[in-house]
């Protein structure tokens, strides 16, 4: 029964983004910045992100708070991970520290 509904299902992806299969933590969104060093402009950011992650993906804070691709980059530059600089690229925040002693490939989930 599932395969005569597959393409179906295809066709239905889009808007099942809320599926909560793709779940990364932000902290990969920094652990990016700090492979590559910086972007040129959000839209370069936000294709690195898809291109890492999957279009599908969201992101958990340590609070438990889950971003779309859109609101990571948000999220980031409020609690001054990241930094819009004037030239309108995105680099780390020079005082940006991870919380909690996170290391690359190296989280949990906490609750803050």
């Amino acid at each position: 029964m599932f395969f005569e509904v597959k393409n179906t299902l295809l066709h239905c992806k889009q808007l099942n983004k809320k599926t909560m299969s793709n779940i990364k933590h932000v902290h990969d969104v920094l652990f990016l910045f700090q492979e590559v060093g910086g972007f040129e402009n959000e839209d370069s950011l936000l294709k690195a992100l898809q291109e890492r992650f999957g279009d599908d993906v969201q992101f958990t804070s340590c609070s438990n708070k889950i971003f779309g691709l859109d609101g990571v980059v948000k999220f980031l530059a409020k609690r001054r991970k990241i930094v819009q600089n004037p030239d309108g690229s995105f680099s780390l925040h020079p005082a940006m520290t991870m919380c909690d002693g996170h290391h690359n490939h190296h989280h949990h989930y906490h609750h803050h």
